[in-house]
């Protein structure tokens, strides 16, 4: 257990669940939800897949601060509604968070004013060349969230995202449309001549420009600079 990069996904649905007051149940799934594996890996000839772990109740235990027994019940209550699959060995077990796409690929309903983390961009830094790969999908959802009223695209290219999310860096990509949905001149709600595409909103340069708060107010902010324009010189000067 040694994921401490990025964030997990808490829907708010989780206030209603079933276990929410029972503390230690609860402790467990949140322990277990942060380090399951957000990507297929290797360990000791086994493939641990997404939403997976490899643990033992000791060390559930030593790092719930609760008892093996309490650990054991924990994992008979999360087992007994669903939410996990044990398979057992001598050594070691693997425990599986059966709807764990479901939590963090966002297919839960959402609301406008979820908090949105960073791993709502969904990327993973691959060290040998680094690249960095997106979700389309959970790209797209923040877009539609964010941007009402800007058309979706029906199909996304992969390398288009990859580069924005280079040049967004820390920022999500749910605060950068977040910043988009907020420029009246992006949205094209002052002007009827321009609205933004999805694809040109994907450019390095563009997104630059967004974070840099260039569009933030800027058909305010020309249209200003144009009444304050000096028109007292020459017309000919």
């Amino acid at each position: 257990m040694k994921n401490r990069d990025g964030y997990i996904k808490l829907h708010r649905s989780l206030l209603d669940w079933e276990w929410l007051d029972d503390t230690n149940t609860f402790k467990v799934f949140i322990l277990l939800l942060l380090n399951a594996a957000w990507a297929d890996s290797r360990w000791r000839g086994i493939t641990i897949k997404r939403g997976q772990l490899v643990t033992s109740t000791a060390k559930l235990s030593e790092l719930c601060n609760l008892s093996v027994q309490q650990i054991k019940t924990a994992l008979s209550h999360l087992k007994s509604t669903g939410e996990i699959t044990i398979e057992a060995t001598s050594q070691f077990s693997i425990i599986t968070l059966k709807n764990y796409n479901q939590y963090q690929d966002g297919n839960l309903p959402s609301t406008s004013d979820q908090p949105q983390y960073k791993n709502n961009k969904e990327y993973k830094e691959n060290l040998e060349d680094k690249r960095i790969v997106c979700r389309p999908t959970a790209v797209i959802e923040d877009f539609r969230r964010e941007c009402p009223g800007l058309i979706v695209p029906e199909s996304v290219i992969d390398e288009r995202i990859n580069a924005a999310a280079a040049a967004l860096g820390e920022v999500s990509f749910a605060e950068y449309f977040r910043r988009i949905g907020r420029s009246d001149f992006l949205m094209g709600r002052s002007s009827k001549s321009f609205v933004a595409q999805f694809d040109w909103l994907m450019k390095p340069e563009v997104v630059r420009d967004v974070l840099s708060g260039k569009y933030d107010d800027y058909a305010k902010r020309d249209s200003t600079a144009a009444a304050c324009k000096d028109y007292s010189g020459s017309v000919w000067g």
